[in-house]
C-alpha cells in the first residue's frame, strides 16, 4: 500500500547517511498541481527511481491536489512510500526553498516545461530556488525530460552568466536542446518525454466499454490567444459532422479542483455547439478513472501534448491543434505558428536515437549518489533574497489588483 508522510511528520529512517542506507531522492516538478500530464510525469519519475533503487526514500514538492497513491499501489502492484512536501511562498530568512531537499543524495529536476517566462517573469527562479546551494555535501542534481522556453532575453543572460545548475541534463525536444546549448550555453542531451507509449501502456487502466453504439469525439483544448470560442466550436462541429460523432466529451487536462480558465473555455465552446456535449475536468484523486474515460474515444481533437500522447498510445485518430512547438514536434512537423489542422495527422513512429527520460534516471542515479557535492551553479544568497522580495511584492500587488474578482474566473461568454 502507498503511504504519504506529511512534511511535518518525522521519518523514522531519517538521518542515516551510510551508503548501505536507503537512497534519498528529491523530485522538483509541477507535482499534484491539477495537471494530468505533470502528475503522470511524477508517477513515471517515481517509478524510475524505484527501478534504480527499490528501497529509495522519495520526496517531492506538492501543490496540494493530491494523488491517490494507495489506489495507484493497489492497481499497479507497486508499493509507493513517498513524502509530500507542500509548496509554500518563500519568506526571506525564515522560509527558504533551498532547504527542502538539502538532506537528499540526489535531486531530480523536471520534466515538463518548468523553465519559461511566458506565465510569470521570475518563473525560472521559482523552480531553480528549490535546488540546494552548491558545495561540499550538497546533493547532485539530474535534470531530465525537461522542456525549456520561451525564456525572456533578460533571463537568458542571467542563466547564461550563472552557468548550468545541473550535474547531468537531458531535454525532451529539439527546441529545448537548442535553447540550452546555443543560448544558455548549458550542456545537455536529447531524451524522450516521460509520458511515452511504453509508460502509458504499463498504467493500470483499461478503455471503458460503452453501451451506446454512437461514435465518441474527445476534445482537449486550452484557452490560448488566437483561438476564439466561435472558431473552436466551428471546428468541433465540422469534425463531429464529418465523422458522424454524436457523443462529444471535452477533457480539460489542467484545472484547480475542477475550476480554471481552460474549464471556462471548454464550457463556453460546448455551449456554442448544436448538439449536447459533456465537459470533464481533471481531478488528481480520480486519475485512473479520468484516464479510462479519456482512452474511450473513437476520434479526437487534441491541443494538449499529453492528451496527444495518451490518444496516440491507444491509436486514436487525431486532429491536432499546434499552439506550441512541443505539440508540433510530437506530430513530427515544424512549428510555423498557431494552427488548427483540418485533417487527421498520424503520430510518427518514435525514433530510438534518444533515451527515454526514465532510462537516464535508472542509468545515473546510483553513481550520482556516490558523488555528493554538487558542481552546478546556484543563485547567490543576495540573488535569492532579491528574487524573494520581488516575488512577495508582485504577489501582493497582484492580489490587491484582483481583489474585486478574486472569486471569479475569467468568463468566455
Amino acid at each position: 500500500m502507498g503511504r504519504i508522510l506529511s512534511s511535518d511528520e518525522e521519518d523514522p529512517r531519517a538521518g542515516r547517511r551510510r551508503m548501505s542506507a536507503p537512497l534519498k531522492v528529491g523530485i522538483i516538478g509541477l507535482a499534484e498541481a491539477g495537471n494530468l500530464g505533470d502528475d503522470l510525469i511524477l508517477i513515471a519519475t517515481v517509478n524510475a527511481v524505484y527501478a534504480a533503487s527499490p528501497q529509495a526514500e522519495v520526496s517531492f514538492v506538492s501543490f496540494g491536489q493530491v494523488l491517490d497513491w494507495d489506489r495507484l499501489s493497489q492497481m499497479s502492484g507497486r508499493t509507493y512510500s513517498v513524502q509530500r512536501i507542500l509548496a509554500r511562498t518563500e519568506i526571506p530568512i525564515f522560509r527558504q526553498n533551498a532547504r527542502v531537499h538539502r538532506d537528499r543524495d540526489v535531486v531530480i529536476f523536471g520534466g515538463g516545461g518548468l523553465l519559461q517566462t511566458s506565465h510569470q517573469i521570475n518563473r525560472p527562479y521559482g523552480w531553480l530556488s528549490y535546488l540546494p546551494s552548491a558545495g561540499t555535501g550538497s546533493p547532485r542534481v539530474l535534470a531530465t525530460g525537461l522542456g525549456l522556453g520561451p525564456i525572456s532575453e533578460a533571463w537568458v543572460h542571467r542563466l547564461r552568466r550563472m552557468g548550468t545548475p545541473f550535474d547531468l541534463s537531458w531535454f525532451r525536444d529539439p527546441d529545448s536542446v537548442a535553447l540550452s546549448r546555443d543560448e544558455l550555453w548549458w550542456p545537455g542531451e536529447a531524451c524522450r518525454d516521460f509520458v511515452d507509449e511504453e509508460f502509458l501502456l504499463t498504467l493500470p487502466f483499461k478503455r471503458k466499454e460503452r453501451r451506446s453504439g454512437t461514435r465518441r469525439l474527445g476534445i482537449a483544448l486550452r484557452a490560448w490567444p488566437g483561438l476564439s470560442v466561435d472558431a473552436a466550436a466551428s471546428h468541433v462541429e465540422a469534425v463531429a459532422r464529418r465523422h458522424l460523432c454524436e457523443d462529444l466529451v471535452f477533457f480539460v487536462l489542467e484545472s484547480n479542483r475542477g475550476r480554471g480558465v481552460d474549464v471556462n473555455f471548454s464550457e463556453a465552446v460546448a455551449k456554442r455547439l448544436s448538439r449536447p456535449a459533456r465537459v470533464r475536468a481533471y481531478e488528481a484523486r480520480v486519475l485512473i478513472d479520468f484516464m479510462e474515460d479519456l482512452a474511450s474515444v473513437d476520434l479526437a481533437i487534441s491541443m494538449k501534448l499529453h492528451s496527444s500522447a495518451i490518444w496516440g498510445a491507444f491509436a486514436v485518430p487525431m486532429y491536432p491543434i499546434y499552439y506550441a512547438p512541443k505539440v508540433a514536434a510530437f506530430f513530427g512537423v515544424e512549428y510555423r505558428g498557431f494552427e488548427v489542422v483540418d485533417e487527421i495527422v498520424p503520430v510518427p513512429v518514435m525514433t530510438k536515437n534518444a533515451p527515454r527520460a526514465q532510462e537516464t534516471i535508472v542509468a545515473n542515479l546510483q553513481e550520482l549518489a556516490e558523488k555528493r557535492g554538487a558542481e552546478g551553479s546556484r543563485f547567490s544568497l543576495a540573488d535569492r533574497y532579491r528574487y524573494q522580495v520581488e516575488n512577495l511584492a508582485r504577489a501582493a500587488i497582484r492580489r490587491l489588483c484582483l481583489l474585486p474578482r478574486i472569486k471569479k474566473e475569467p468568463s468566455y461568454e
